[in-house]
């Protein structure tokens, strides 16, 4: 895999792509798929289901793959099709990014919440804290707020499944919500094939994105700072940059990411 670290250390910043859709203990071995060891090594899943994939985005060559088509539970990677709407409604003056929105509480307590980093669980927000919060700390509850703006629950998980498919994504992807929690339809599942055609569709549309997704930490128009869930940003132990661009985890479908 010395092709791999070449075009890493190349001064023109190229764009890699890397669905990893299985519980691996930590992002190092990562890292190590990189220099040419085993991609799950140390995994909890049994082998087959994983979903993984390495592409230049440049030429699309393919530079590792490992079932690529098969459908796993998503995570917060499902969040990547949510800005991807919410900016879209931007773009189209459907939405205001300082237009303040109220926080739907969760079902799960031990979710991710931007309500839970303030002191008086402050519970209005902007579009713009929002975003942020659901991309950096990837707080559920801010994705939620934002499909709930855009649509409500039901309407929002069509608009998800109805981009999916104007992006030529397969039908093996299927969203179920906006935050990548499992809900009564199951969980959010997609392919890393497809994920990266969303992933280079986000980053194509809206670049503006890779700004909270390079960021180790965010702060928000109150003052208040989040930090990253993607580890490859705080460590010191490689030498090439990151741009995110999503961390996810549940049970079902293990440590995720996608960068």
């Amino acid at each position: 895999m010395s092709e791999v670290k070449e075009l890493i250390k190349n001064k023109k910043r190229i764009l890699y792509v890397l669905a990893i859709l299985v519980a691996i203990i930590s992002l190092s071995f990562y890292l190590l798929g990189i220099y040419g060891k085993e991609l799950n090594q140390g995994s909890k899943t049994k082998t087959g289901e994983i979903s993984e994939l390495v592409i230049d985005l440049n030429n699309q060559k393919v530079l590792y793959q490992k079932n690529p088509n098969k459908a796993r539970p998503l995570a917060s990677l499902t969040k990547l099709m949510t800005i991807y709407l919410t900016y879209e409604a931007l773009e189209n003056n459907q939405l205001n990014s300082s237009e303040e929105l109220e926080l739907p509480y969760l079902n799960d307590s031990q979710a991710v919440s931007l309500r839970s980093i303030t002191a008086d669980e402050k519970s209005q927000w902007s579009i713009a804290d929002l975003m942020a919060a659901a991309m950096v700390m990837s707080a559920n509850d801010a994705a939620e707020a934002l499909g709930n703006r855009l649509g409500g629950e039901n309407e929002f998980i069509q608009q998800m499944n109805q981009k999916a498919q104007e992006l030529k994504l397969s039908k093996k992807t299927n969203f179920t919500s906006a935050s990548g929690l499992p809900t009564e339809k199951g969980e959010s599942v997609a392919t890393a094939k497809d994920l990266a055609i969303l992933a280079e569709a986000l980053v194509t549309d809206y670049p503006q994105v890779l700004e909270q997704t390079r960021a180790a930490s965010w702060t928000l128009s109150t003052g208040g700072i989040i930090e990253s869930t993607n580890g490859l940003l705080t460590s010191n132990q490689h030498d090439f940059e990151v741009d995110g661009l999503k961390t996810g985890y549940t049970e079902d479908a293990g440590y995720c990411y996608i960068g």
